[in-house]
């Protein structure tokens, strides 16, 4: 894993998100890294989302991690998430229920065969179109 077209620095919410969505919209899996300076992508998040006992998104059902602004009612749905999943009239997705469909599109894309967590990258270069890390 040393050079690459599409460089993304994290693997939280927002790291992931673009990583997802470039895969949706038909990326090359070859072409990608994500860095993070954790182990585990969206670490940080489920840290600082249990901290504080978390239990519903504030944000509504149609943002998540996917292009699909579907995906993530799809995947309740697919998986049989029972209504208390989605919290009042603008259904507010529980915490858990993110967090699985996140996992489960990381695991789909095989979004791991091109992550870099907890490791250094000593130098960064750009030549032409192509990343080395």
């Amino acid at each position: 894993m040393e050079h690459t077209k599409l460089l993304i620095i994290g693997a939280g919410v927002h790291g992931m998100t673009l990583a997802i969505s470039y895969m949706e919209q038909g990326g090359c899996l070859e072409e990608l890294i994500i860095v993070d300076r954790l182990t585990d992508p969206l670490s940080n998040w489920k840290q600082q989302t249990s901290s504080i006992s978390m239990s519903h998104l504030r944000s509504t059902r149609v943002h998540h991690v996917s292009s699909n602004p579907h995906a993530l009612k799809q995947f309740a749905s697919r998986y049989a998430y029972r209504s208390n999943h989605f919290k009042d009239t603008f259904g507010r997705p529980s915490l858990e229920l993110f967090n699985d469909h996140a996992d489960s599109s990381w695991n789909a894309y095989r979004l791991d065969e091109r992550f870099l967590g907890n490791e250094q990258v000593m130098t960064l270069r750009k030549d032409g179109a192509h990343y080395h890390a």
